[in-house]
């Protein structure tokens, strides 16, 4: 009676938390009272000897303070919004997709097929199986293209007894391990080239941070599975997940039969998800091709399940309708950028994040320079942008502090990943919460452990790389 009564206090204090969307507009709030604190700064932009523009470490200066008012900061919204077009009609084009494979039962079929081959024990298969395919996009840093797999990986934790936030962690958190230690995406690629480091050197260690985050990352999971198999109530998730239009019966009378057609569809799907990661891999896909690939594929499903016009029309419809709120998540999200931008306050946090690391004991400058990094991801979420901003000043720092520079292009990636699957502003995150219907502030509860597991791992990793000179310079 007593635990029953907790339970119920428990429930009526998490209706008491604000929604995503609250959270994002108090942020706004937030920064644009921080555009009448903090005062405007700038660096001037030059070019590098690749053609890109970069900031001249040396010409921070002042500028006049441009303070955003009450419209403006209104006006922030839907310049967000705007800003975030290509991930939003990406996300609206793959919701239309997705509804209608799920409504010709293609899904919950081949599901159910494979959760009977893949019961108990062997169901840890699919989980580390989605975790490593996650992993290597996060390699090559498309963080957007591992969406698609978000509610592909939440059905199939529902039907397997877990909950939507293991089917959001292992496509996320695998991803952001990949991202964490990439050696092909742009971010990477971009702050080496800063960095005046010989391209795609470095690997090896590489390797060998992805291995250690990889394990720790399937041990947590694996840890968090084992509980909800001995009490799926334990879940913070456990009542909103009935309700959660991803989810599947488990019930062998409700999944539909796997039919010819249905296997098809599924085929189809399977192929789209395949051309998905090889033009990430290969072809250099950005998020137009993402949106032309699921609508291509929204339409050969619709010929293959047989729908009329209208009723192919009427599902599409209906399949973004479910994509408006993971929209807005995103376009606000994008809003506080805006704001901090308008406010010219941007720069003016980067140079004195940047000049606390002076500051750091010599033993622990590259482990500063992660968590400079890691606060720095919260007001630029772009890992390319941030790479543009922040290494022309990591990179002599790092010389006059004694780390070589390809730690200090880790520790930036480092702290990126870290706060990445942590920040309201990182658009690809929110999105993904969003299709999973977790609230930020419940899915920060289950992460922050492994963040802060994460964090100390990635300081034992900069120390030695700091230890053995990670090169080659």
């Amino acid at each position: 009676m007593e635990k029953t009564e907790q339970q119920a206090e428990k429930k009526k204090l998490a209706l008491k938390l604000p929604d995503t969307l609250i959270i994002l507009f108090f942020l706004i709030v937030l920064a644009t009272l921080c555009t009448y604190i903090i005062p405007a700064g700038a660096f001037d932009k030059v070019k590098d000897a690749a053609g890109r523009m970069v900031v001249n470490p040396a010409s921070f200066h002042y500028v006049k303070q441009t303070p955003v008012n009450l419209f403006n900061m209104l006006m922030a919204v839907p310049r967000g919004l705007i800003e975030a077009a290509s991930l939003t009609t990406f996300m609206l084009i793959f919701g239309a997709a997705i509804h209608l494979v799920n409504v010709t039962g293609a899904i919950n079929a081949g599901l159910g097929s494979a959760i009977r081959t893949f019961s108990g024990s062997r169901a840890y298969i699919v989980v580390f199986g989605i975790m490593i395919v996650s992993s290597v996009l996060g390699l090559k840093g498309s963080s957007e293209s591992l969406i698609p797999f978000v509610p592909i990986a939440v059905t199939a934790a529902l039907a397997m007894g877990f909950d939507s936030i293991v089917g959001t962690a292992i496509v996320m958190v695998g991803g952001a391990a990949g991202f964490m230690n990439a050696f092909m995406n742009a971010a990477f690629i971009i702050a080496q080239g800063i960095a005046g480091l010989p391209a795609f050197s470095g690997i090896p260690f590489r390797v060998f941070s992805y291995t250690v985050f990889m394990l720790t990352s399937m041990v947590y999971i694996y840890l968090y599975c084992r509980k909800l198999k001995r009490n799926p109530a334990d879940s913070s998730m456990y009542e909103s997940d009935k309700n959660l239009s991803l989810s599947m019966s488990i019930d062998e009378q409700a999944i539909p039969a796997f039919t010819a057609r249905r296997k098809l569809i599924l085929a189809v799907f399977a192929a789209a998800i395949v051309i998905l990661i090889l033009g990430v891999t290969k072809w250099n896909f950005g998020l137009n091709h993402y949106s032309a690939l699921f609508l291509g594929m929204a339409i050969v499903v619709g010929l293959i399940g047989g729908f009329s016009l209208n009723g192919f029309a009427k599902e599409f419809v209906d399949g973004t309708k479910s994509m408006l709120y993971v929209t807005l998540i995103v376009g606000i999200a994008r809003a506080i950028s805006v704001v901090m931008a308008d406010g010219n306050i941007l720069d003016t946090i980067t140079y004195f994040a940047a000049g606390t690391i002076e500051n750091f004991p010599p033993a622990v400058v590259a482990s500063g320079m992660m968590v400079v990094q890691a606060f720095l991801s919260i007001v630029i979420p772009s890992g390319s942008g941030q790479a543009a901003v922040t290494m022309p000043l990591m990179a002599p720092l790092s010389d006059l502090l004694g780390v070589t520079r390809q730690t200090a292009v880790l520790a930036f990636q480092l702290g990126d990943g870290i706060v990445n699957l942590l920040t309201p502003t990182s658009g690809y995150f929110m999105a993904a919460i969003a299709i999973s219907n977790i609230p930020w502030t419940k899915w920060v509860k289950w992460y922050m452990p492994l963040c802060v597991i994460w964090t100390v791992l990635a300081m034992i990793i900069l120390y030695i790389a700091t230890a053995t000179g990670y090169g080659p310079f």
